[in-house]
C-alpha cells in the first residue's frame, strides 16, 4: 500500500520528471524513519535530508527525543544520541561542499545560492507573495516553530506510526510558512503521511475479536 500510493501520487511525478532534489529528501526522509531505531542512523540520515533541503531542520526536535523505551532514558541522553551524529553528518556535508566552492565559484556565492537565496526570496507562489501580511506570516512562523518543539515532548510515549504522523504534520505546517512554495515540495511530507495513515499499529489490533463463550 505505501509503494502504491507513493507511485499513484502525481506530484512525485512532477518531482521526477521537473528533475529537482525534492524526491531526494523523501528518500532520506524515508531512511530516517526506518532507522529510528539507531539514534546514529536517524540522526546522520536527517542530518543529510536537512543538507538537501532546510525543511527538515524542523523535525530535529521530534526525532531526536524519539524513543519507544522513553521512560527508560532521560531525555536530554536521547538528544545527545542523535544530535552528535546529526551535527558531524550536517557538518562533514557543509564542509565538503565549501571546500569545493573555495576553488569556484567562491564562498560568496556559496553563501548566495543557500542561506542568502532563502532570506532575500520573492515569489508569488503563497499567499505572503501576494498580499502584504508580514503579521500574519510573523505568527504562522512562531506557531509552526512552538510546534516542532511541542511534538518533541508530546505525546511521550510514542511508535513509529505516531512518530510518521507527527512528522508529517510539522513538514505540513513548515510548508505553510515559505514564501515560494511549489508543488514539488508535497513530496517531502508524503511518504510520512502514507505511513500515519496506512500502516498498521498492531496486527492484534485489527484481528477479529474472539467469541464470546458461551453462557
Amino acid at each position: 500500500l505505501l509503494a502504491f500510493g507513493w507511485t499513484a501520487c502525481p506530484y512525485t511525478a512532477f518531482a521526477l520528471e521537473s528533475n529537482t532534489n525534492d524526491s531526494l529528501v523523501s528518500m532520506l526522509l524515508v531512511a530516517t524513519l526506518l532507522l529510528a531505531a539507531s539514534p546514529a542512523g536517524r540522526g546522520a540520515m536527517l542530518a543529510l535530508a536537512s543538507a538537501t533541503k532546510f525543511a527538515p531542520l524542523f523535525l530535529v526536535p521530534l526525532f531526536a527525543t524519539f524513543d519507544r523505551d522513553a521512560a527508560l532514558r532521560r531525555p536530554s541522553r536521547r538528544a545527545v544520541r542523535v544530535l552528535a551524529p546529526y551535527a558531524a553528518a550536517f557538518a562533514a556535508v557543509t564542509l565538503a561542499v565549501m571546500a569545493q566552492t573555495l576553488l569556484d565559484p567562491g564562498l560568496s556565492e556559496f553563501w548566495e545560492r543557500t542561506i542568502g537565496n532563502q532570506v532575500g526570496r520573492d515569489s508569488p507562489f503563497s499567499v505572503w507573495g501576494q498580499a502584504e501580511l508580514e503579521w500574519l506570516h510573523t505568527a504562522v512562523k512562531l506557531t509552526v516553530a512552538g510546534l516542532a518543539l511541542a511534538v518533541a515532548f508530546v505525546p511521550r510515549r510514542r511508535d513509529l506510526v505516531t512518530l510518521a504522523g507527527l512528522g508529517a504534520a510539522v513538514l505540513i505546517a513548515t510548508q505553510l510558512t515559505v514564501e515560494h512554495w511549489f508543488c514539488l515540495y508535497i513530496p517531502w511530507c508524503l511518504p510520512f503521511l502514507l505511513a500515519a495513515l496506512l500502516a498498521r499499529r498492531d496486527a492484534t489490533e485489527l484481528s477479529p475479536r474472539p467469541a464470546p463463550a458461551p453462557a
